[in-house]
């Protein structure tokens, strides 16, 4: 597959799939290219994020699989229930070990620079691991994607 910006997905999308665009899809697609941009030429971007939120059918969707499908970086696309339960499973593998969240942290940066979680849900329960796990990320330049169900 060529890689395509998001903008450059989107425009032909409109046409062939006769998406009824609106202002706020338009700034999600503004948005995506922009961080799209600085992550493919930046020799240091600095760590991104982007929260796709909004009502249902609304193309939250199509816009984060042609933004993942886009990435020359390694990038991973993946429902965030499924993502926590590998950083769960590592947390109690390294139980013991100093700043084991750090450690998965890198671990997880090692492996993919952007993730694209689809269906973000955060409960009281995984804030902790979560929030942590992610500023580690964040102050390594580590990107991310989130959309909602």
């Amino acid at each position: 597959m060529d890689s395509l910006s998001p903008q450059q997905a989107y425009q032909p999308a409109k046409i062939r799939f006769g998406f009824v665009t609106d202002s706020s899809q338009q700034r999600a697609v503004q948005v995506l290219e922009t961080c799209f941009r600085t992550l493919h030429t930046a020799s240091n971007p600095p760590g991104i994020g982007v929260y796709l939120w909004g009502p249902v059918g609304r193309g939250k969707t199509w816009l984060m699989n042609n933004f993942h499908h886009g990435w020359k970086v390694p990038a991973r696309r993946l429902h965030f229930h499924r993502f926590m339960q590998w950083p769960h499973r590592r947390l109690f593998e390294l139980t013991g070990t100093a700043d084991h969240l750090l450690v998965t942290a890198a671990e997880l940066a090692w492996e993919v620079r952007v993730p694209c979680f689809d269906d973000l849900f955060v409960s009281d329960n995984d804030i902790y691991s979560r929030c942590s796990c992610f500023r580690s990320h964040t102050t390594r330049r580590y990107n991310q994607v989130h959309k909602p169900n």
